[in-house]
C-alpha cells in the first residue's frame, strides 16, 4: 500500500519484496541524518556507515537495485563547478572488508530513477554496512551488501550547457532477489520474520518544511500514514526475471511500483481560495486527448520532479504565477507576484486522484500542499537560490513518475 504526496513532498512505500537485509531481522528504524543536499531540492538522507564504520556516508534511500556511494576520486575533473560530493566520499584503498566482485566501467546510468542524464563509472563490491543509531545505544549492523562505487560522475543540464556532480549517493531499498530464502515472501506469516525482512516504509518528508524522513525496515510509522490507502503489486520487470534486461541502460530497474493517475486538479482544503476558484478538475488530460482517462506513473522517491506530458504541466501552470524557463525545462515562480506567496502559504493544493487497489470504479486522491511545490534550485544549476514549481516531461524513452 502506499501514501504519497510526490516530488520533494511527503512519500510513504509499503511494499512486500523491495528490500533484503540478511542479518537484521524484525522492526528496524533508520534515523534520518539532520543533513540535506542536493541543488534542486534539498533532499533528506541517511547517515551509512561503511568498512567496520570507519567511513560515513549520508545517501538518499530510494528504488533501485544496488547501493551507489560516490568515491573520493569523482571530485578529481577540476573544470567541474562545486559542490562534489558534499555528503561524504568513500576511499575503497582505506577498507579493510571491501571485496571486489565486478569490474565494470564506462556504465551510463542516472542518479535519480531515469529522469536526468548522469554518466558514470563504478565499480562493483561488498561492504560491511551499519546505520547511525541516532538517540539508540550501538551501531544498528546490517551485515554485508551489494555495492557499486561510482569513480566519476556527472550530471548534465537540461539544455545541455554544462555539466555538474553529483552531492551524494543512493541507498538501495530495492533488491528484489526474492529466491534467498523463499519465493514469496507475501505467504509468510509473521511466525518466521520474512516479511518483515523484505518489506520497509519510506516517507521522504521535506527539508525545507522541517518534516524529517521516516525509514523502517519490516514495518512502517504509523503515524505517517492518514487517511485510506491502496494495494497494487510491485512487480519485477520481464527483462529481469528472464535475464535479458539491458544493464547498460543504468537505470538499474528490477522492478516498478506503477499506478494509473486518473486526474489533477486544484482546490483549497479549508478558508478563502488564493486563485479566482475554489476548485478545478480535469487537468491531467487537458489539451492532449491521447491520455485517455488514466495515465499509469511510475511512483518514484529518487525523481526529483513530477514528471509529466508536457501538455499537463502547462495546464498547471496556467493557474500558477510561473514562467517557464526553457534552459531548465521547469517553471520558475515569480516571487515578486502577490499571488506567490498567496498560494504557497495558503491550504491549497494540487489534487491527484489514482485508480484504487486497481478497481475500475473506485479512486483514491492526495492532495499536495502548494507549499510543498515551491522547490528550490541552487548552485551549481543557478547563480542564487530560485524557487520553481517542480513539473517537467521525462527524458525520452523515460517513463511518467512522481
Amino acid at each position: 500500500m502506499f501514501f504519497r504526496t510526490v516530488s520533494g513532498i511527503s512519500a510513504l512505500f509499503y511494499l512486500l519484496g523491495p528490500l533484503h537485509a540478511r542479518g537484521a531481522p524484525g522492526l528496524l528504524q533508520i534515523v534520518p541524518s539532520p543533513e540535506s543536499y542536493g541543488p534542486d531540492g534539498p533532499w533528506q538522507t541517511v547517515r551509512v556507515l561503511l568498512s567496520n564504520s570507519s567511513q560515513a556516508v549520508h545517501l538518499i534511500p530510494g528504488r533501485t537495485y544496488h547501493s551507489r556511494i560516490l568515491s573520493k576520486d569523482i571530485c578529481g575533473n577540476s573544470s567541474l563547478p562545486l559542490p562534489c560530493g558534499a555528503g561524504g566520499l568513500y576511499d575503497q584503498d582505506a577498507s579493510r572488508s571491501s571485496i571486489k566482485w565486478n569490474d565494470t566501467s564506462g556504465v551510463v546510468w542516472t542518479m535519480d530513477g531515469g529522469q536526468s542524464e548522469a554518466v558514470g563509472i563504478d565499480t562493483g563490491i561488498f561492504e560491511d554496512v551499519s546505520f547511525d543509531p541516532g538517540d539508540r545505544v550501538g551501531l544498528v549492523p546490517v551485515a554485508t551488501w551489494s555495492i557499486r562505487v561510482v569513480n566519476q560522475v556527472y550530471l548534465n543540464l537540461p539544455d545541455g550547457s554544462g555539466s555538474y556532480p553529483a552531492e551524494v549517493g543512493i541507498l538501495a531499498l530495492a533488491n528484489t532477489n526474492l529466491n534467498l530464502e523463499k519465493t514469496d515472501p507475501a505467504d509468510a506469516d509473521d511466525s518466521d520474520g520474512l516479511a518483515q525482512k523484505y518489506t520497509y516504509g519510506l516517507h521522504i518528508g521535506s527539508a525545507a518544511m522541517g518534516i524529517p524522513l521516516s525509514l523502517w525496515v519490516g514495518g512502517y510509522d504509523r503515524s505517517r500514514v492518514i487517511g485510506p490507502v491502496s494495494v497494487h503489486p510491485y512487480a519485477l520487470n520481464p527483462g529481469y526475471i528472464n535475464g535479458t534486461s539491458d544493464w547498460s541502460s543504468g537505470l538499474d530497474d528490477a522492478a516498478s511500483f506503477v499506478i494509473d493517475l486518473r486526474d489533477i486538479g486544484i482546490g483549497v482544503d479549508n478558508g478563502a481560495s488564493p486563485f479566482n476558484f475554489s476548485e478545478r478538475q480535469n487537468i491531467l488530460n487537458r489539451g492532449n486527448s491521447s491520455i485517455g482517462d488514466s495515465l499509469p506513473v511510475v511512483l518514484d522517491s529518487l525523481a526529483p520532479y513530477l514528471h509529466l506530458p508536457q501538455s499537463t504541466c502547462d495546464a498547471i501552470a496556467s493557474y500558477l504565477p510561473v514562467t517557464y524557463q526553457d534552459r531548465y525545462k521547469l517553471y520558475f515562480w515569480d516571487t515578486e507576484d502577490p499571488d506567490y506567496q498567496a498560494i504557497v502559504t495558503s491550504p491549497s493544493y494540487l489534487s491527484l486522484t489514482f485508480r484504487n487497489s486497481g478497481l475500475e470504479e473506485a479512486n483514491l486522491t492526495i492532495k499536495v500542499p502548494f507549499s510543498l511545490l515551491n522547490l528550490t534550485l541552487q548552485a551549481p544549476i543557478t547563480v542564487s537560490p530560485t524557487q520553481f514549481f517542480p513539473c517537467r516531461p521525462p527524458l525520452a524513452g523515460g517513463a511518467y513518475t512522481l
